[in-house]
């Protein structure tokens, strides 16, 4: 697997010959995994949406038992930046969170973008990664002002292991 592979073709050649950043909305999903939507507020918590996404917090969780060999509990910090977006209900959003799961635990976008971002130091996307994820999270509001949310959680590569819950 090379950095073409996931990635819009222009993107992938301007961050080989130009050392030019890769953002969160390069990477191409090659699979839905999941997805889950939401309507009102939660009843819990007036100030977030109500969504119900655990069948993608226990993939995501799934994922992380299988294919970390240590601090596969990172997936939590990752977790905590979606809660936190489903509280911003004031505005419409698209929010794009990246899951770069490998031997030493769960990456976040910033990492996971700075390692895509320069292959030359990094290596290429399969010896940085056995799996990478990303969770699309799109907040629009009902003309009565009622937020609405959708979640979708794809694939953008998977090391062809039998260990992976994505098959």
């Amino acid at each position: 697997m090379v950095l073409e592979d996931i990635l819009k073709k222009d993107v992938a050649w301007k961050a080989y010959q130009c050392s030019e950043s890769i953002t969160i909305d390069d990477l191409l999903v090659s699979k839905i995994i999941l997805e889950a939507s939401g309507y009102s507020y939660d009843m819990l918590d007036r100030k977030k949406v109500a969504v119900n996404y655990t069948d993608i917090q226990s993939f995501l969780a799934k994922e992380a038992g299988s294919l970390c060999d240590s601090y596969a509990s990172d997936l939590l910090y990752n977790l905590k930046e979606v809660d936190e977006l489903l509280h911003q209900t004031e505005t419409d959003f698209h929010e794009r969170i990246a899951f770069g799961f490998w031997g030493s635990g769960v990456d976040s976008n910033t990492l996971t973008l700075s390692r895509l971002s320069r292959p030359n130091v990094y290596g290429s996307i399969a010896s940085n990664y056995r799996a990478l994820y990303v969770l699309d999270i799109d907040m629009s509001h009902t003309e009565g002002g009622i937020p609405e949310v959708k979640m979708t959680l794809g694939l953008v590569f998977k090391e062809n292991e039998k260990r992976s819950v994505a098959e």
